[in-house]
This record gives structure tokens, C-alpha cells and sequence, in this order.
């Protein structure tokens, strides 16, 4: 981030991290499993090809994504979450779950599927392994294949 709030408060120095816009919803992607470059384009289409460079970049810089390759015969790059990065920012998407759930819950702004997209409803859809949301909300986002997630005991899991 090329701006700093330039406080010693801890939420402001996380901001300077992971406050700029689509940041979030990369960590989100990327606390799935490690992901292609394409990949998280497809998911987040209003990214422009420039900014997600950027924005991957600065998570790199800042000790929160690596980029690595893998093996024949997938011969690709992904970028995937440090696990000292995804421990901590795991909570972090979670409490941002929850409120975003509590928002959408006193306006709610249609079906998922339509307000986000099919891809990215099903990103939504399914919490990052170790994220358990427990925000008494029901859950509006299905997954469109076999299981669905639903609000069960206040937390969201894999229906059986």
C-alpha cells in the first residue's frame, strides 16, 4: 500500500497490509488453496489484469503470499497463502463473514448467484478449510453441485 495511516495501532498496521481494494477478496481466494494467476482472474472479472498484478505483488512484499511452480505435467505458477498468513488472517475472514452476513441480512440485495455471480457465489459458498462462521444468519449462498452449506448449530458446514 502506497499510503500508510502511519499509526502503531494493530489495525491500522493491517490495514496498511491488506486495506487497499480487492486485497481482501484475494486472501479470501487464495485461503481456498493455492491458485493460478488466471484463476483469480476469472474469479474476481473487475479486477484489471494491472491491479491484481499489483495487488499479488504487494502480498508477496509483504511476507503474506509466495509464488511458486509446480511439477510437470501442470507446469504452472500459483500463489498460495503463507500458513503463518493463513492462520492469521483465517479469523480475520471469518469475522468479515459474519458481518458481511449480518449486512446482508438487514438489506438483502437479492440471490447471491445474481448480485455476485455464479463463480463467485460459489467461492462464497464454501468457508476456507478451519473457517467456521457463526453468525446465526441463514445462509443465502448454495452451492450449485451436490452439497450445500447451510447455518447449522451456528456454524456453516457441509450438509450430508
Amino acid at each position: 500500500m502506497s499510503d500508510t495511516y502511519g499509526q502503531g495501532c494493530p489495525i491500522a498496521v493491517a490495514l496498511d497490509a491488506i486495506g487497499d481494494r480487492w486485497t481482501l477478496l484475494l486472501l479470501r481466494d487464495l485461503a481456498h488453496a493455492p491458485m493460478r494467476y488466471s484463476d483469480l482472474q476469472a474469479i474476481n472479472p473487475r479486477i484489471s489484469p494491472n491491479l491484481l498484478s499489483k495487488r499479488l505483488r504487494q502480498l508477496q512484499d509483504a511476507g503474506l503470499v509466495a509464488k511458486r511452480g509446480l511439477p510437470p505435467p501442470a507446469a504452472a505458477t500459483v500463489y498460495e497463502l503463507r500458513p503463518e498468513a493463513r492462520a492469521a488472517v483465517l479469523p480475520v475472514l471469518n469475522a468479515l463473514g459474519r458481518f458481511g452476513a449480518y449486512l446482508f441480512q438487514a438489506d438483502p440485495a437479492g440471490p447471491a448467484d445474481v448480485v455476485l455471480g455464479a463463480d463467485q457465489a460459489l467461492v462464497c459458498s464454501r468457508p476456507p478449510v478451519g473457517v467456521h462462521v457463526s453468525s446465526g444468519v441463514p445462509a443465502r449462498v448454495r452451492r450449485a453441485r451436490r452439497a450445500s452449506w447451510h447455518a447449522d448449530g451456528g456454524s456453516l458446514g457441509r450438509r450430508m
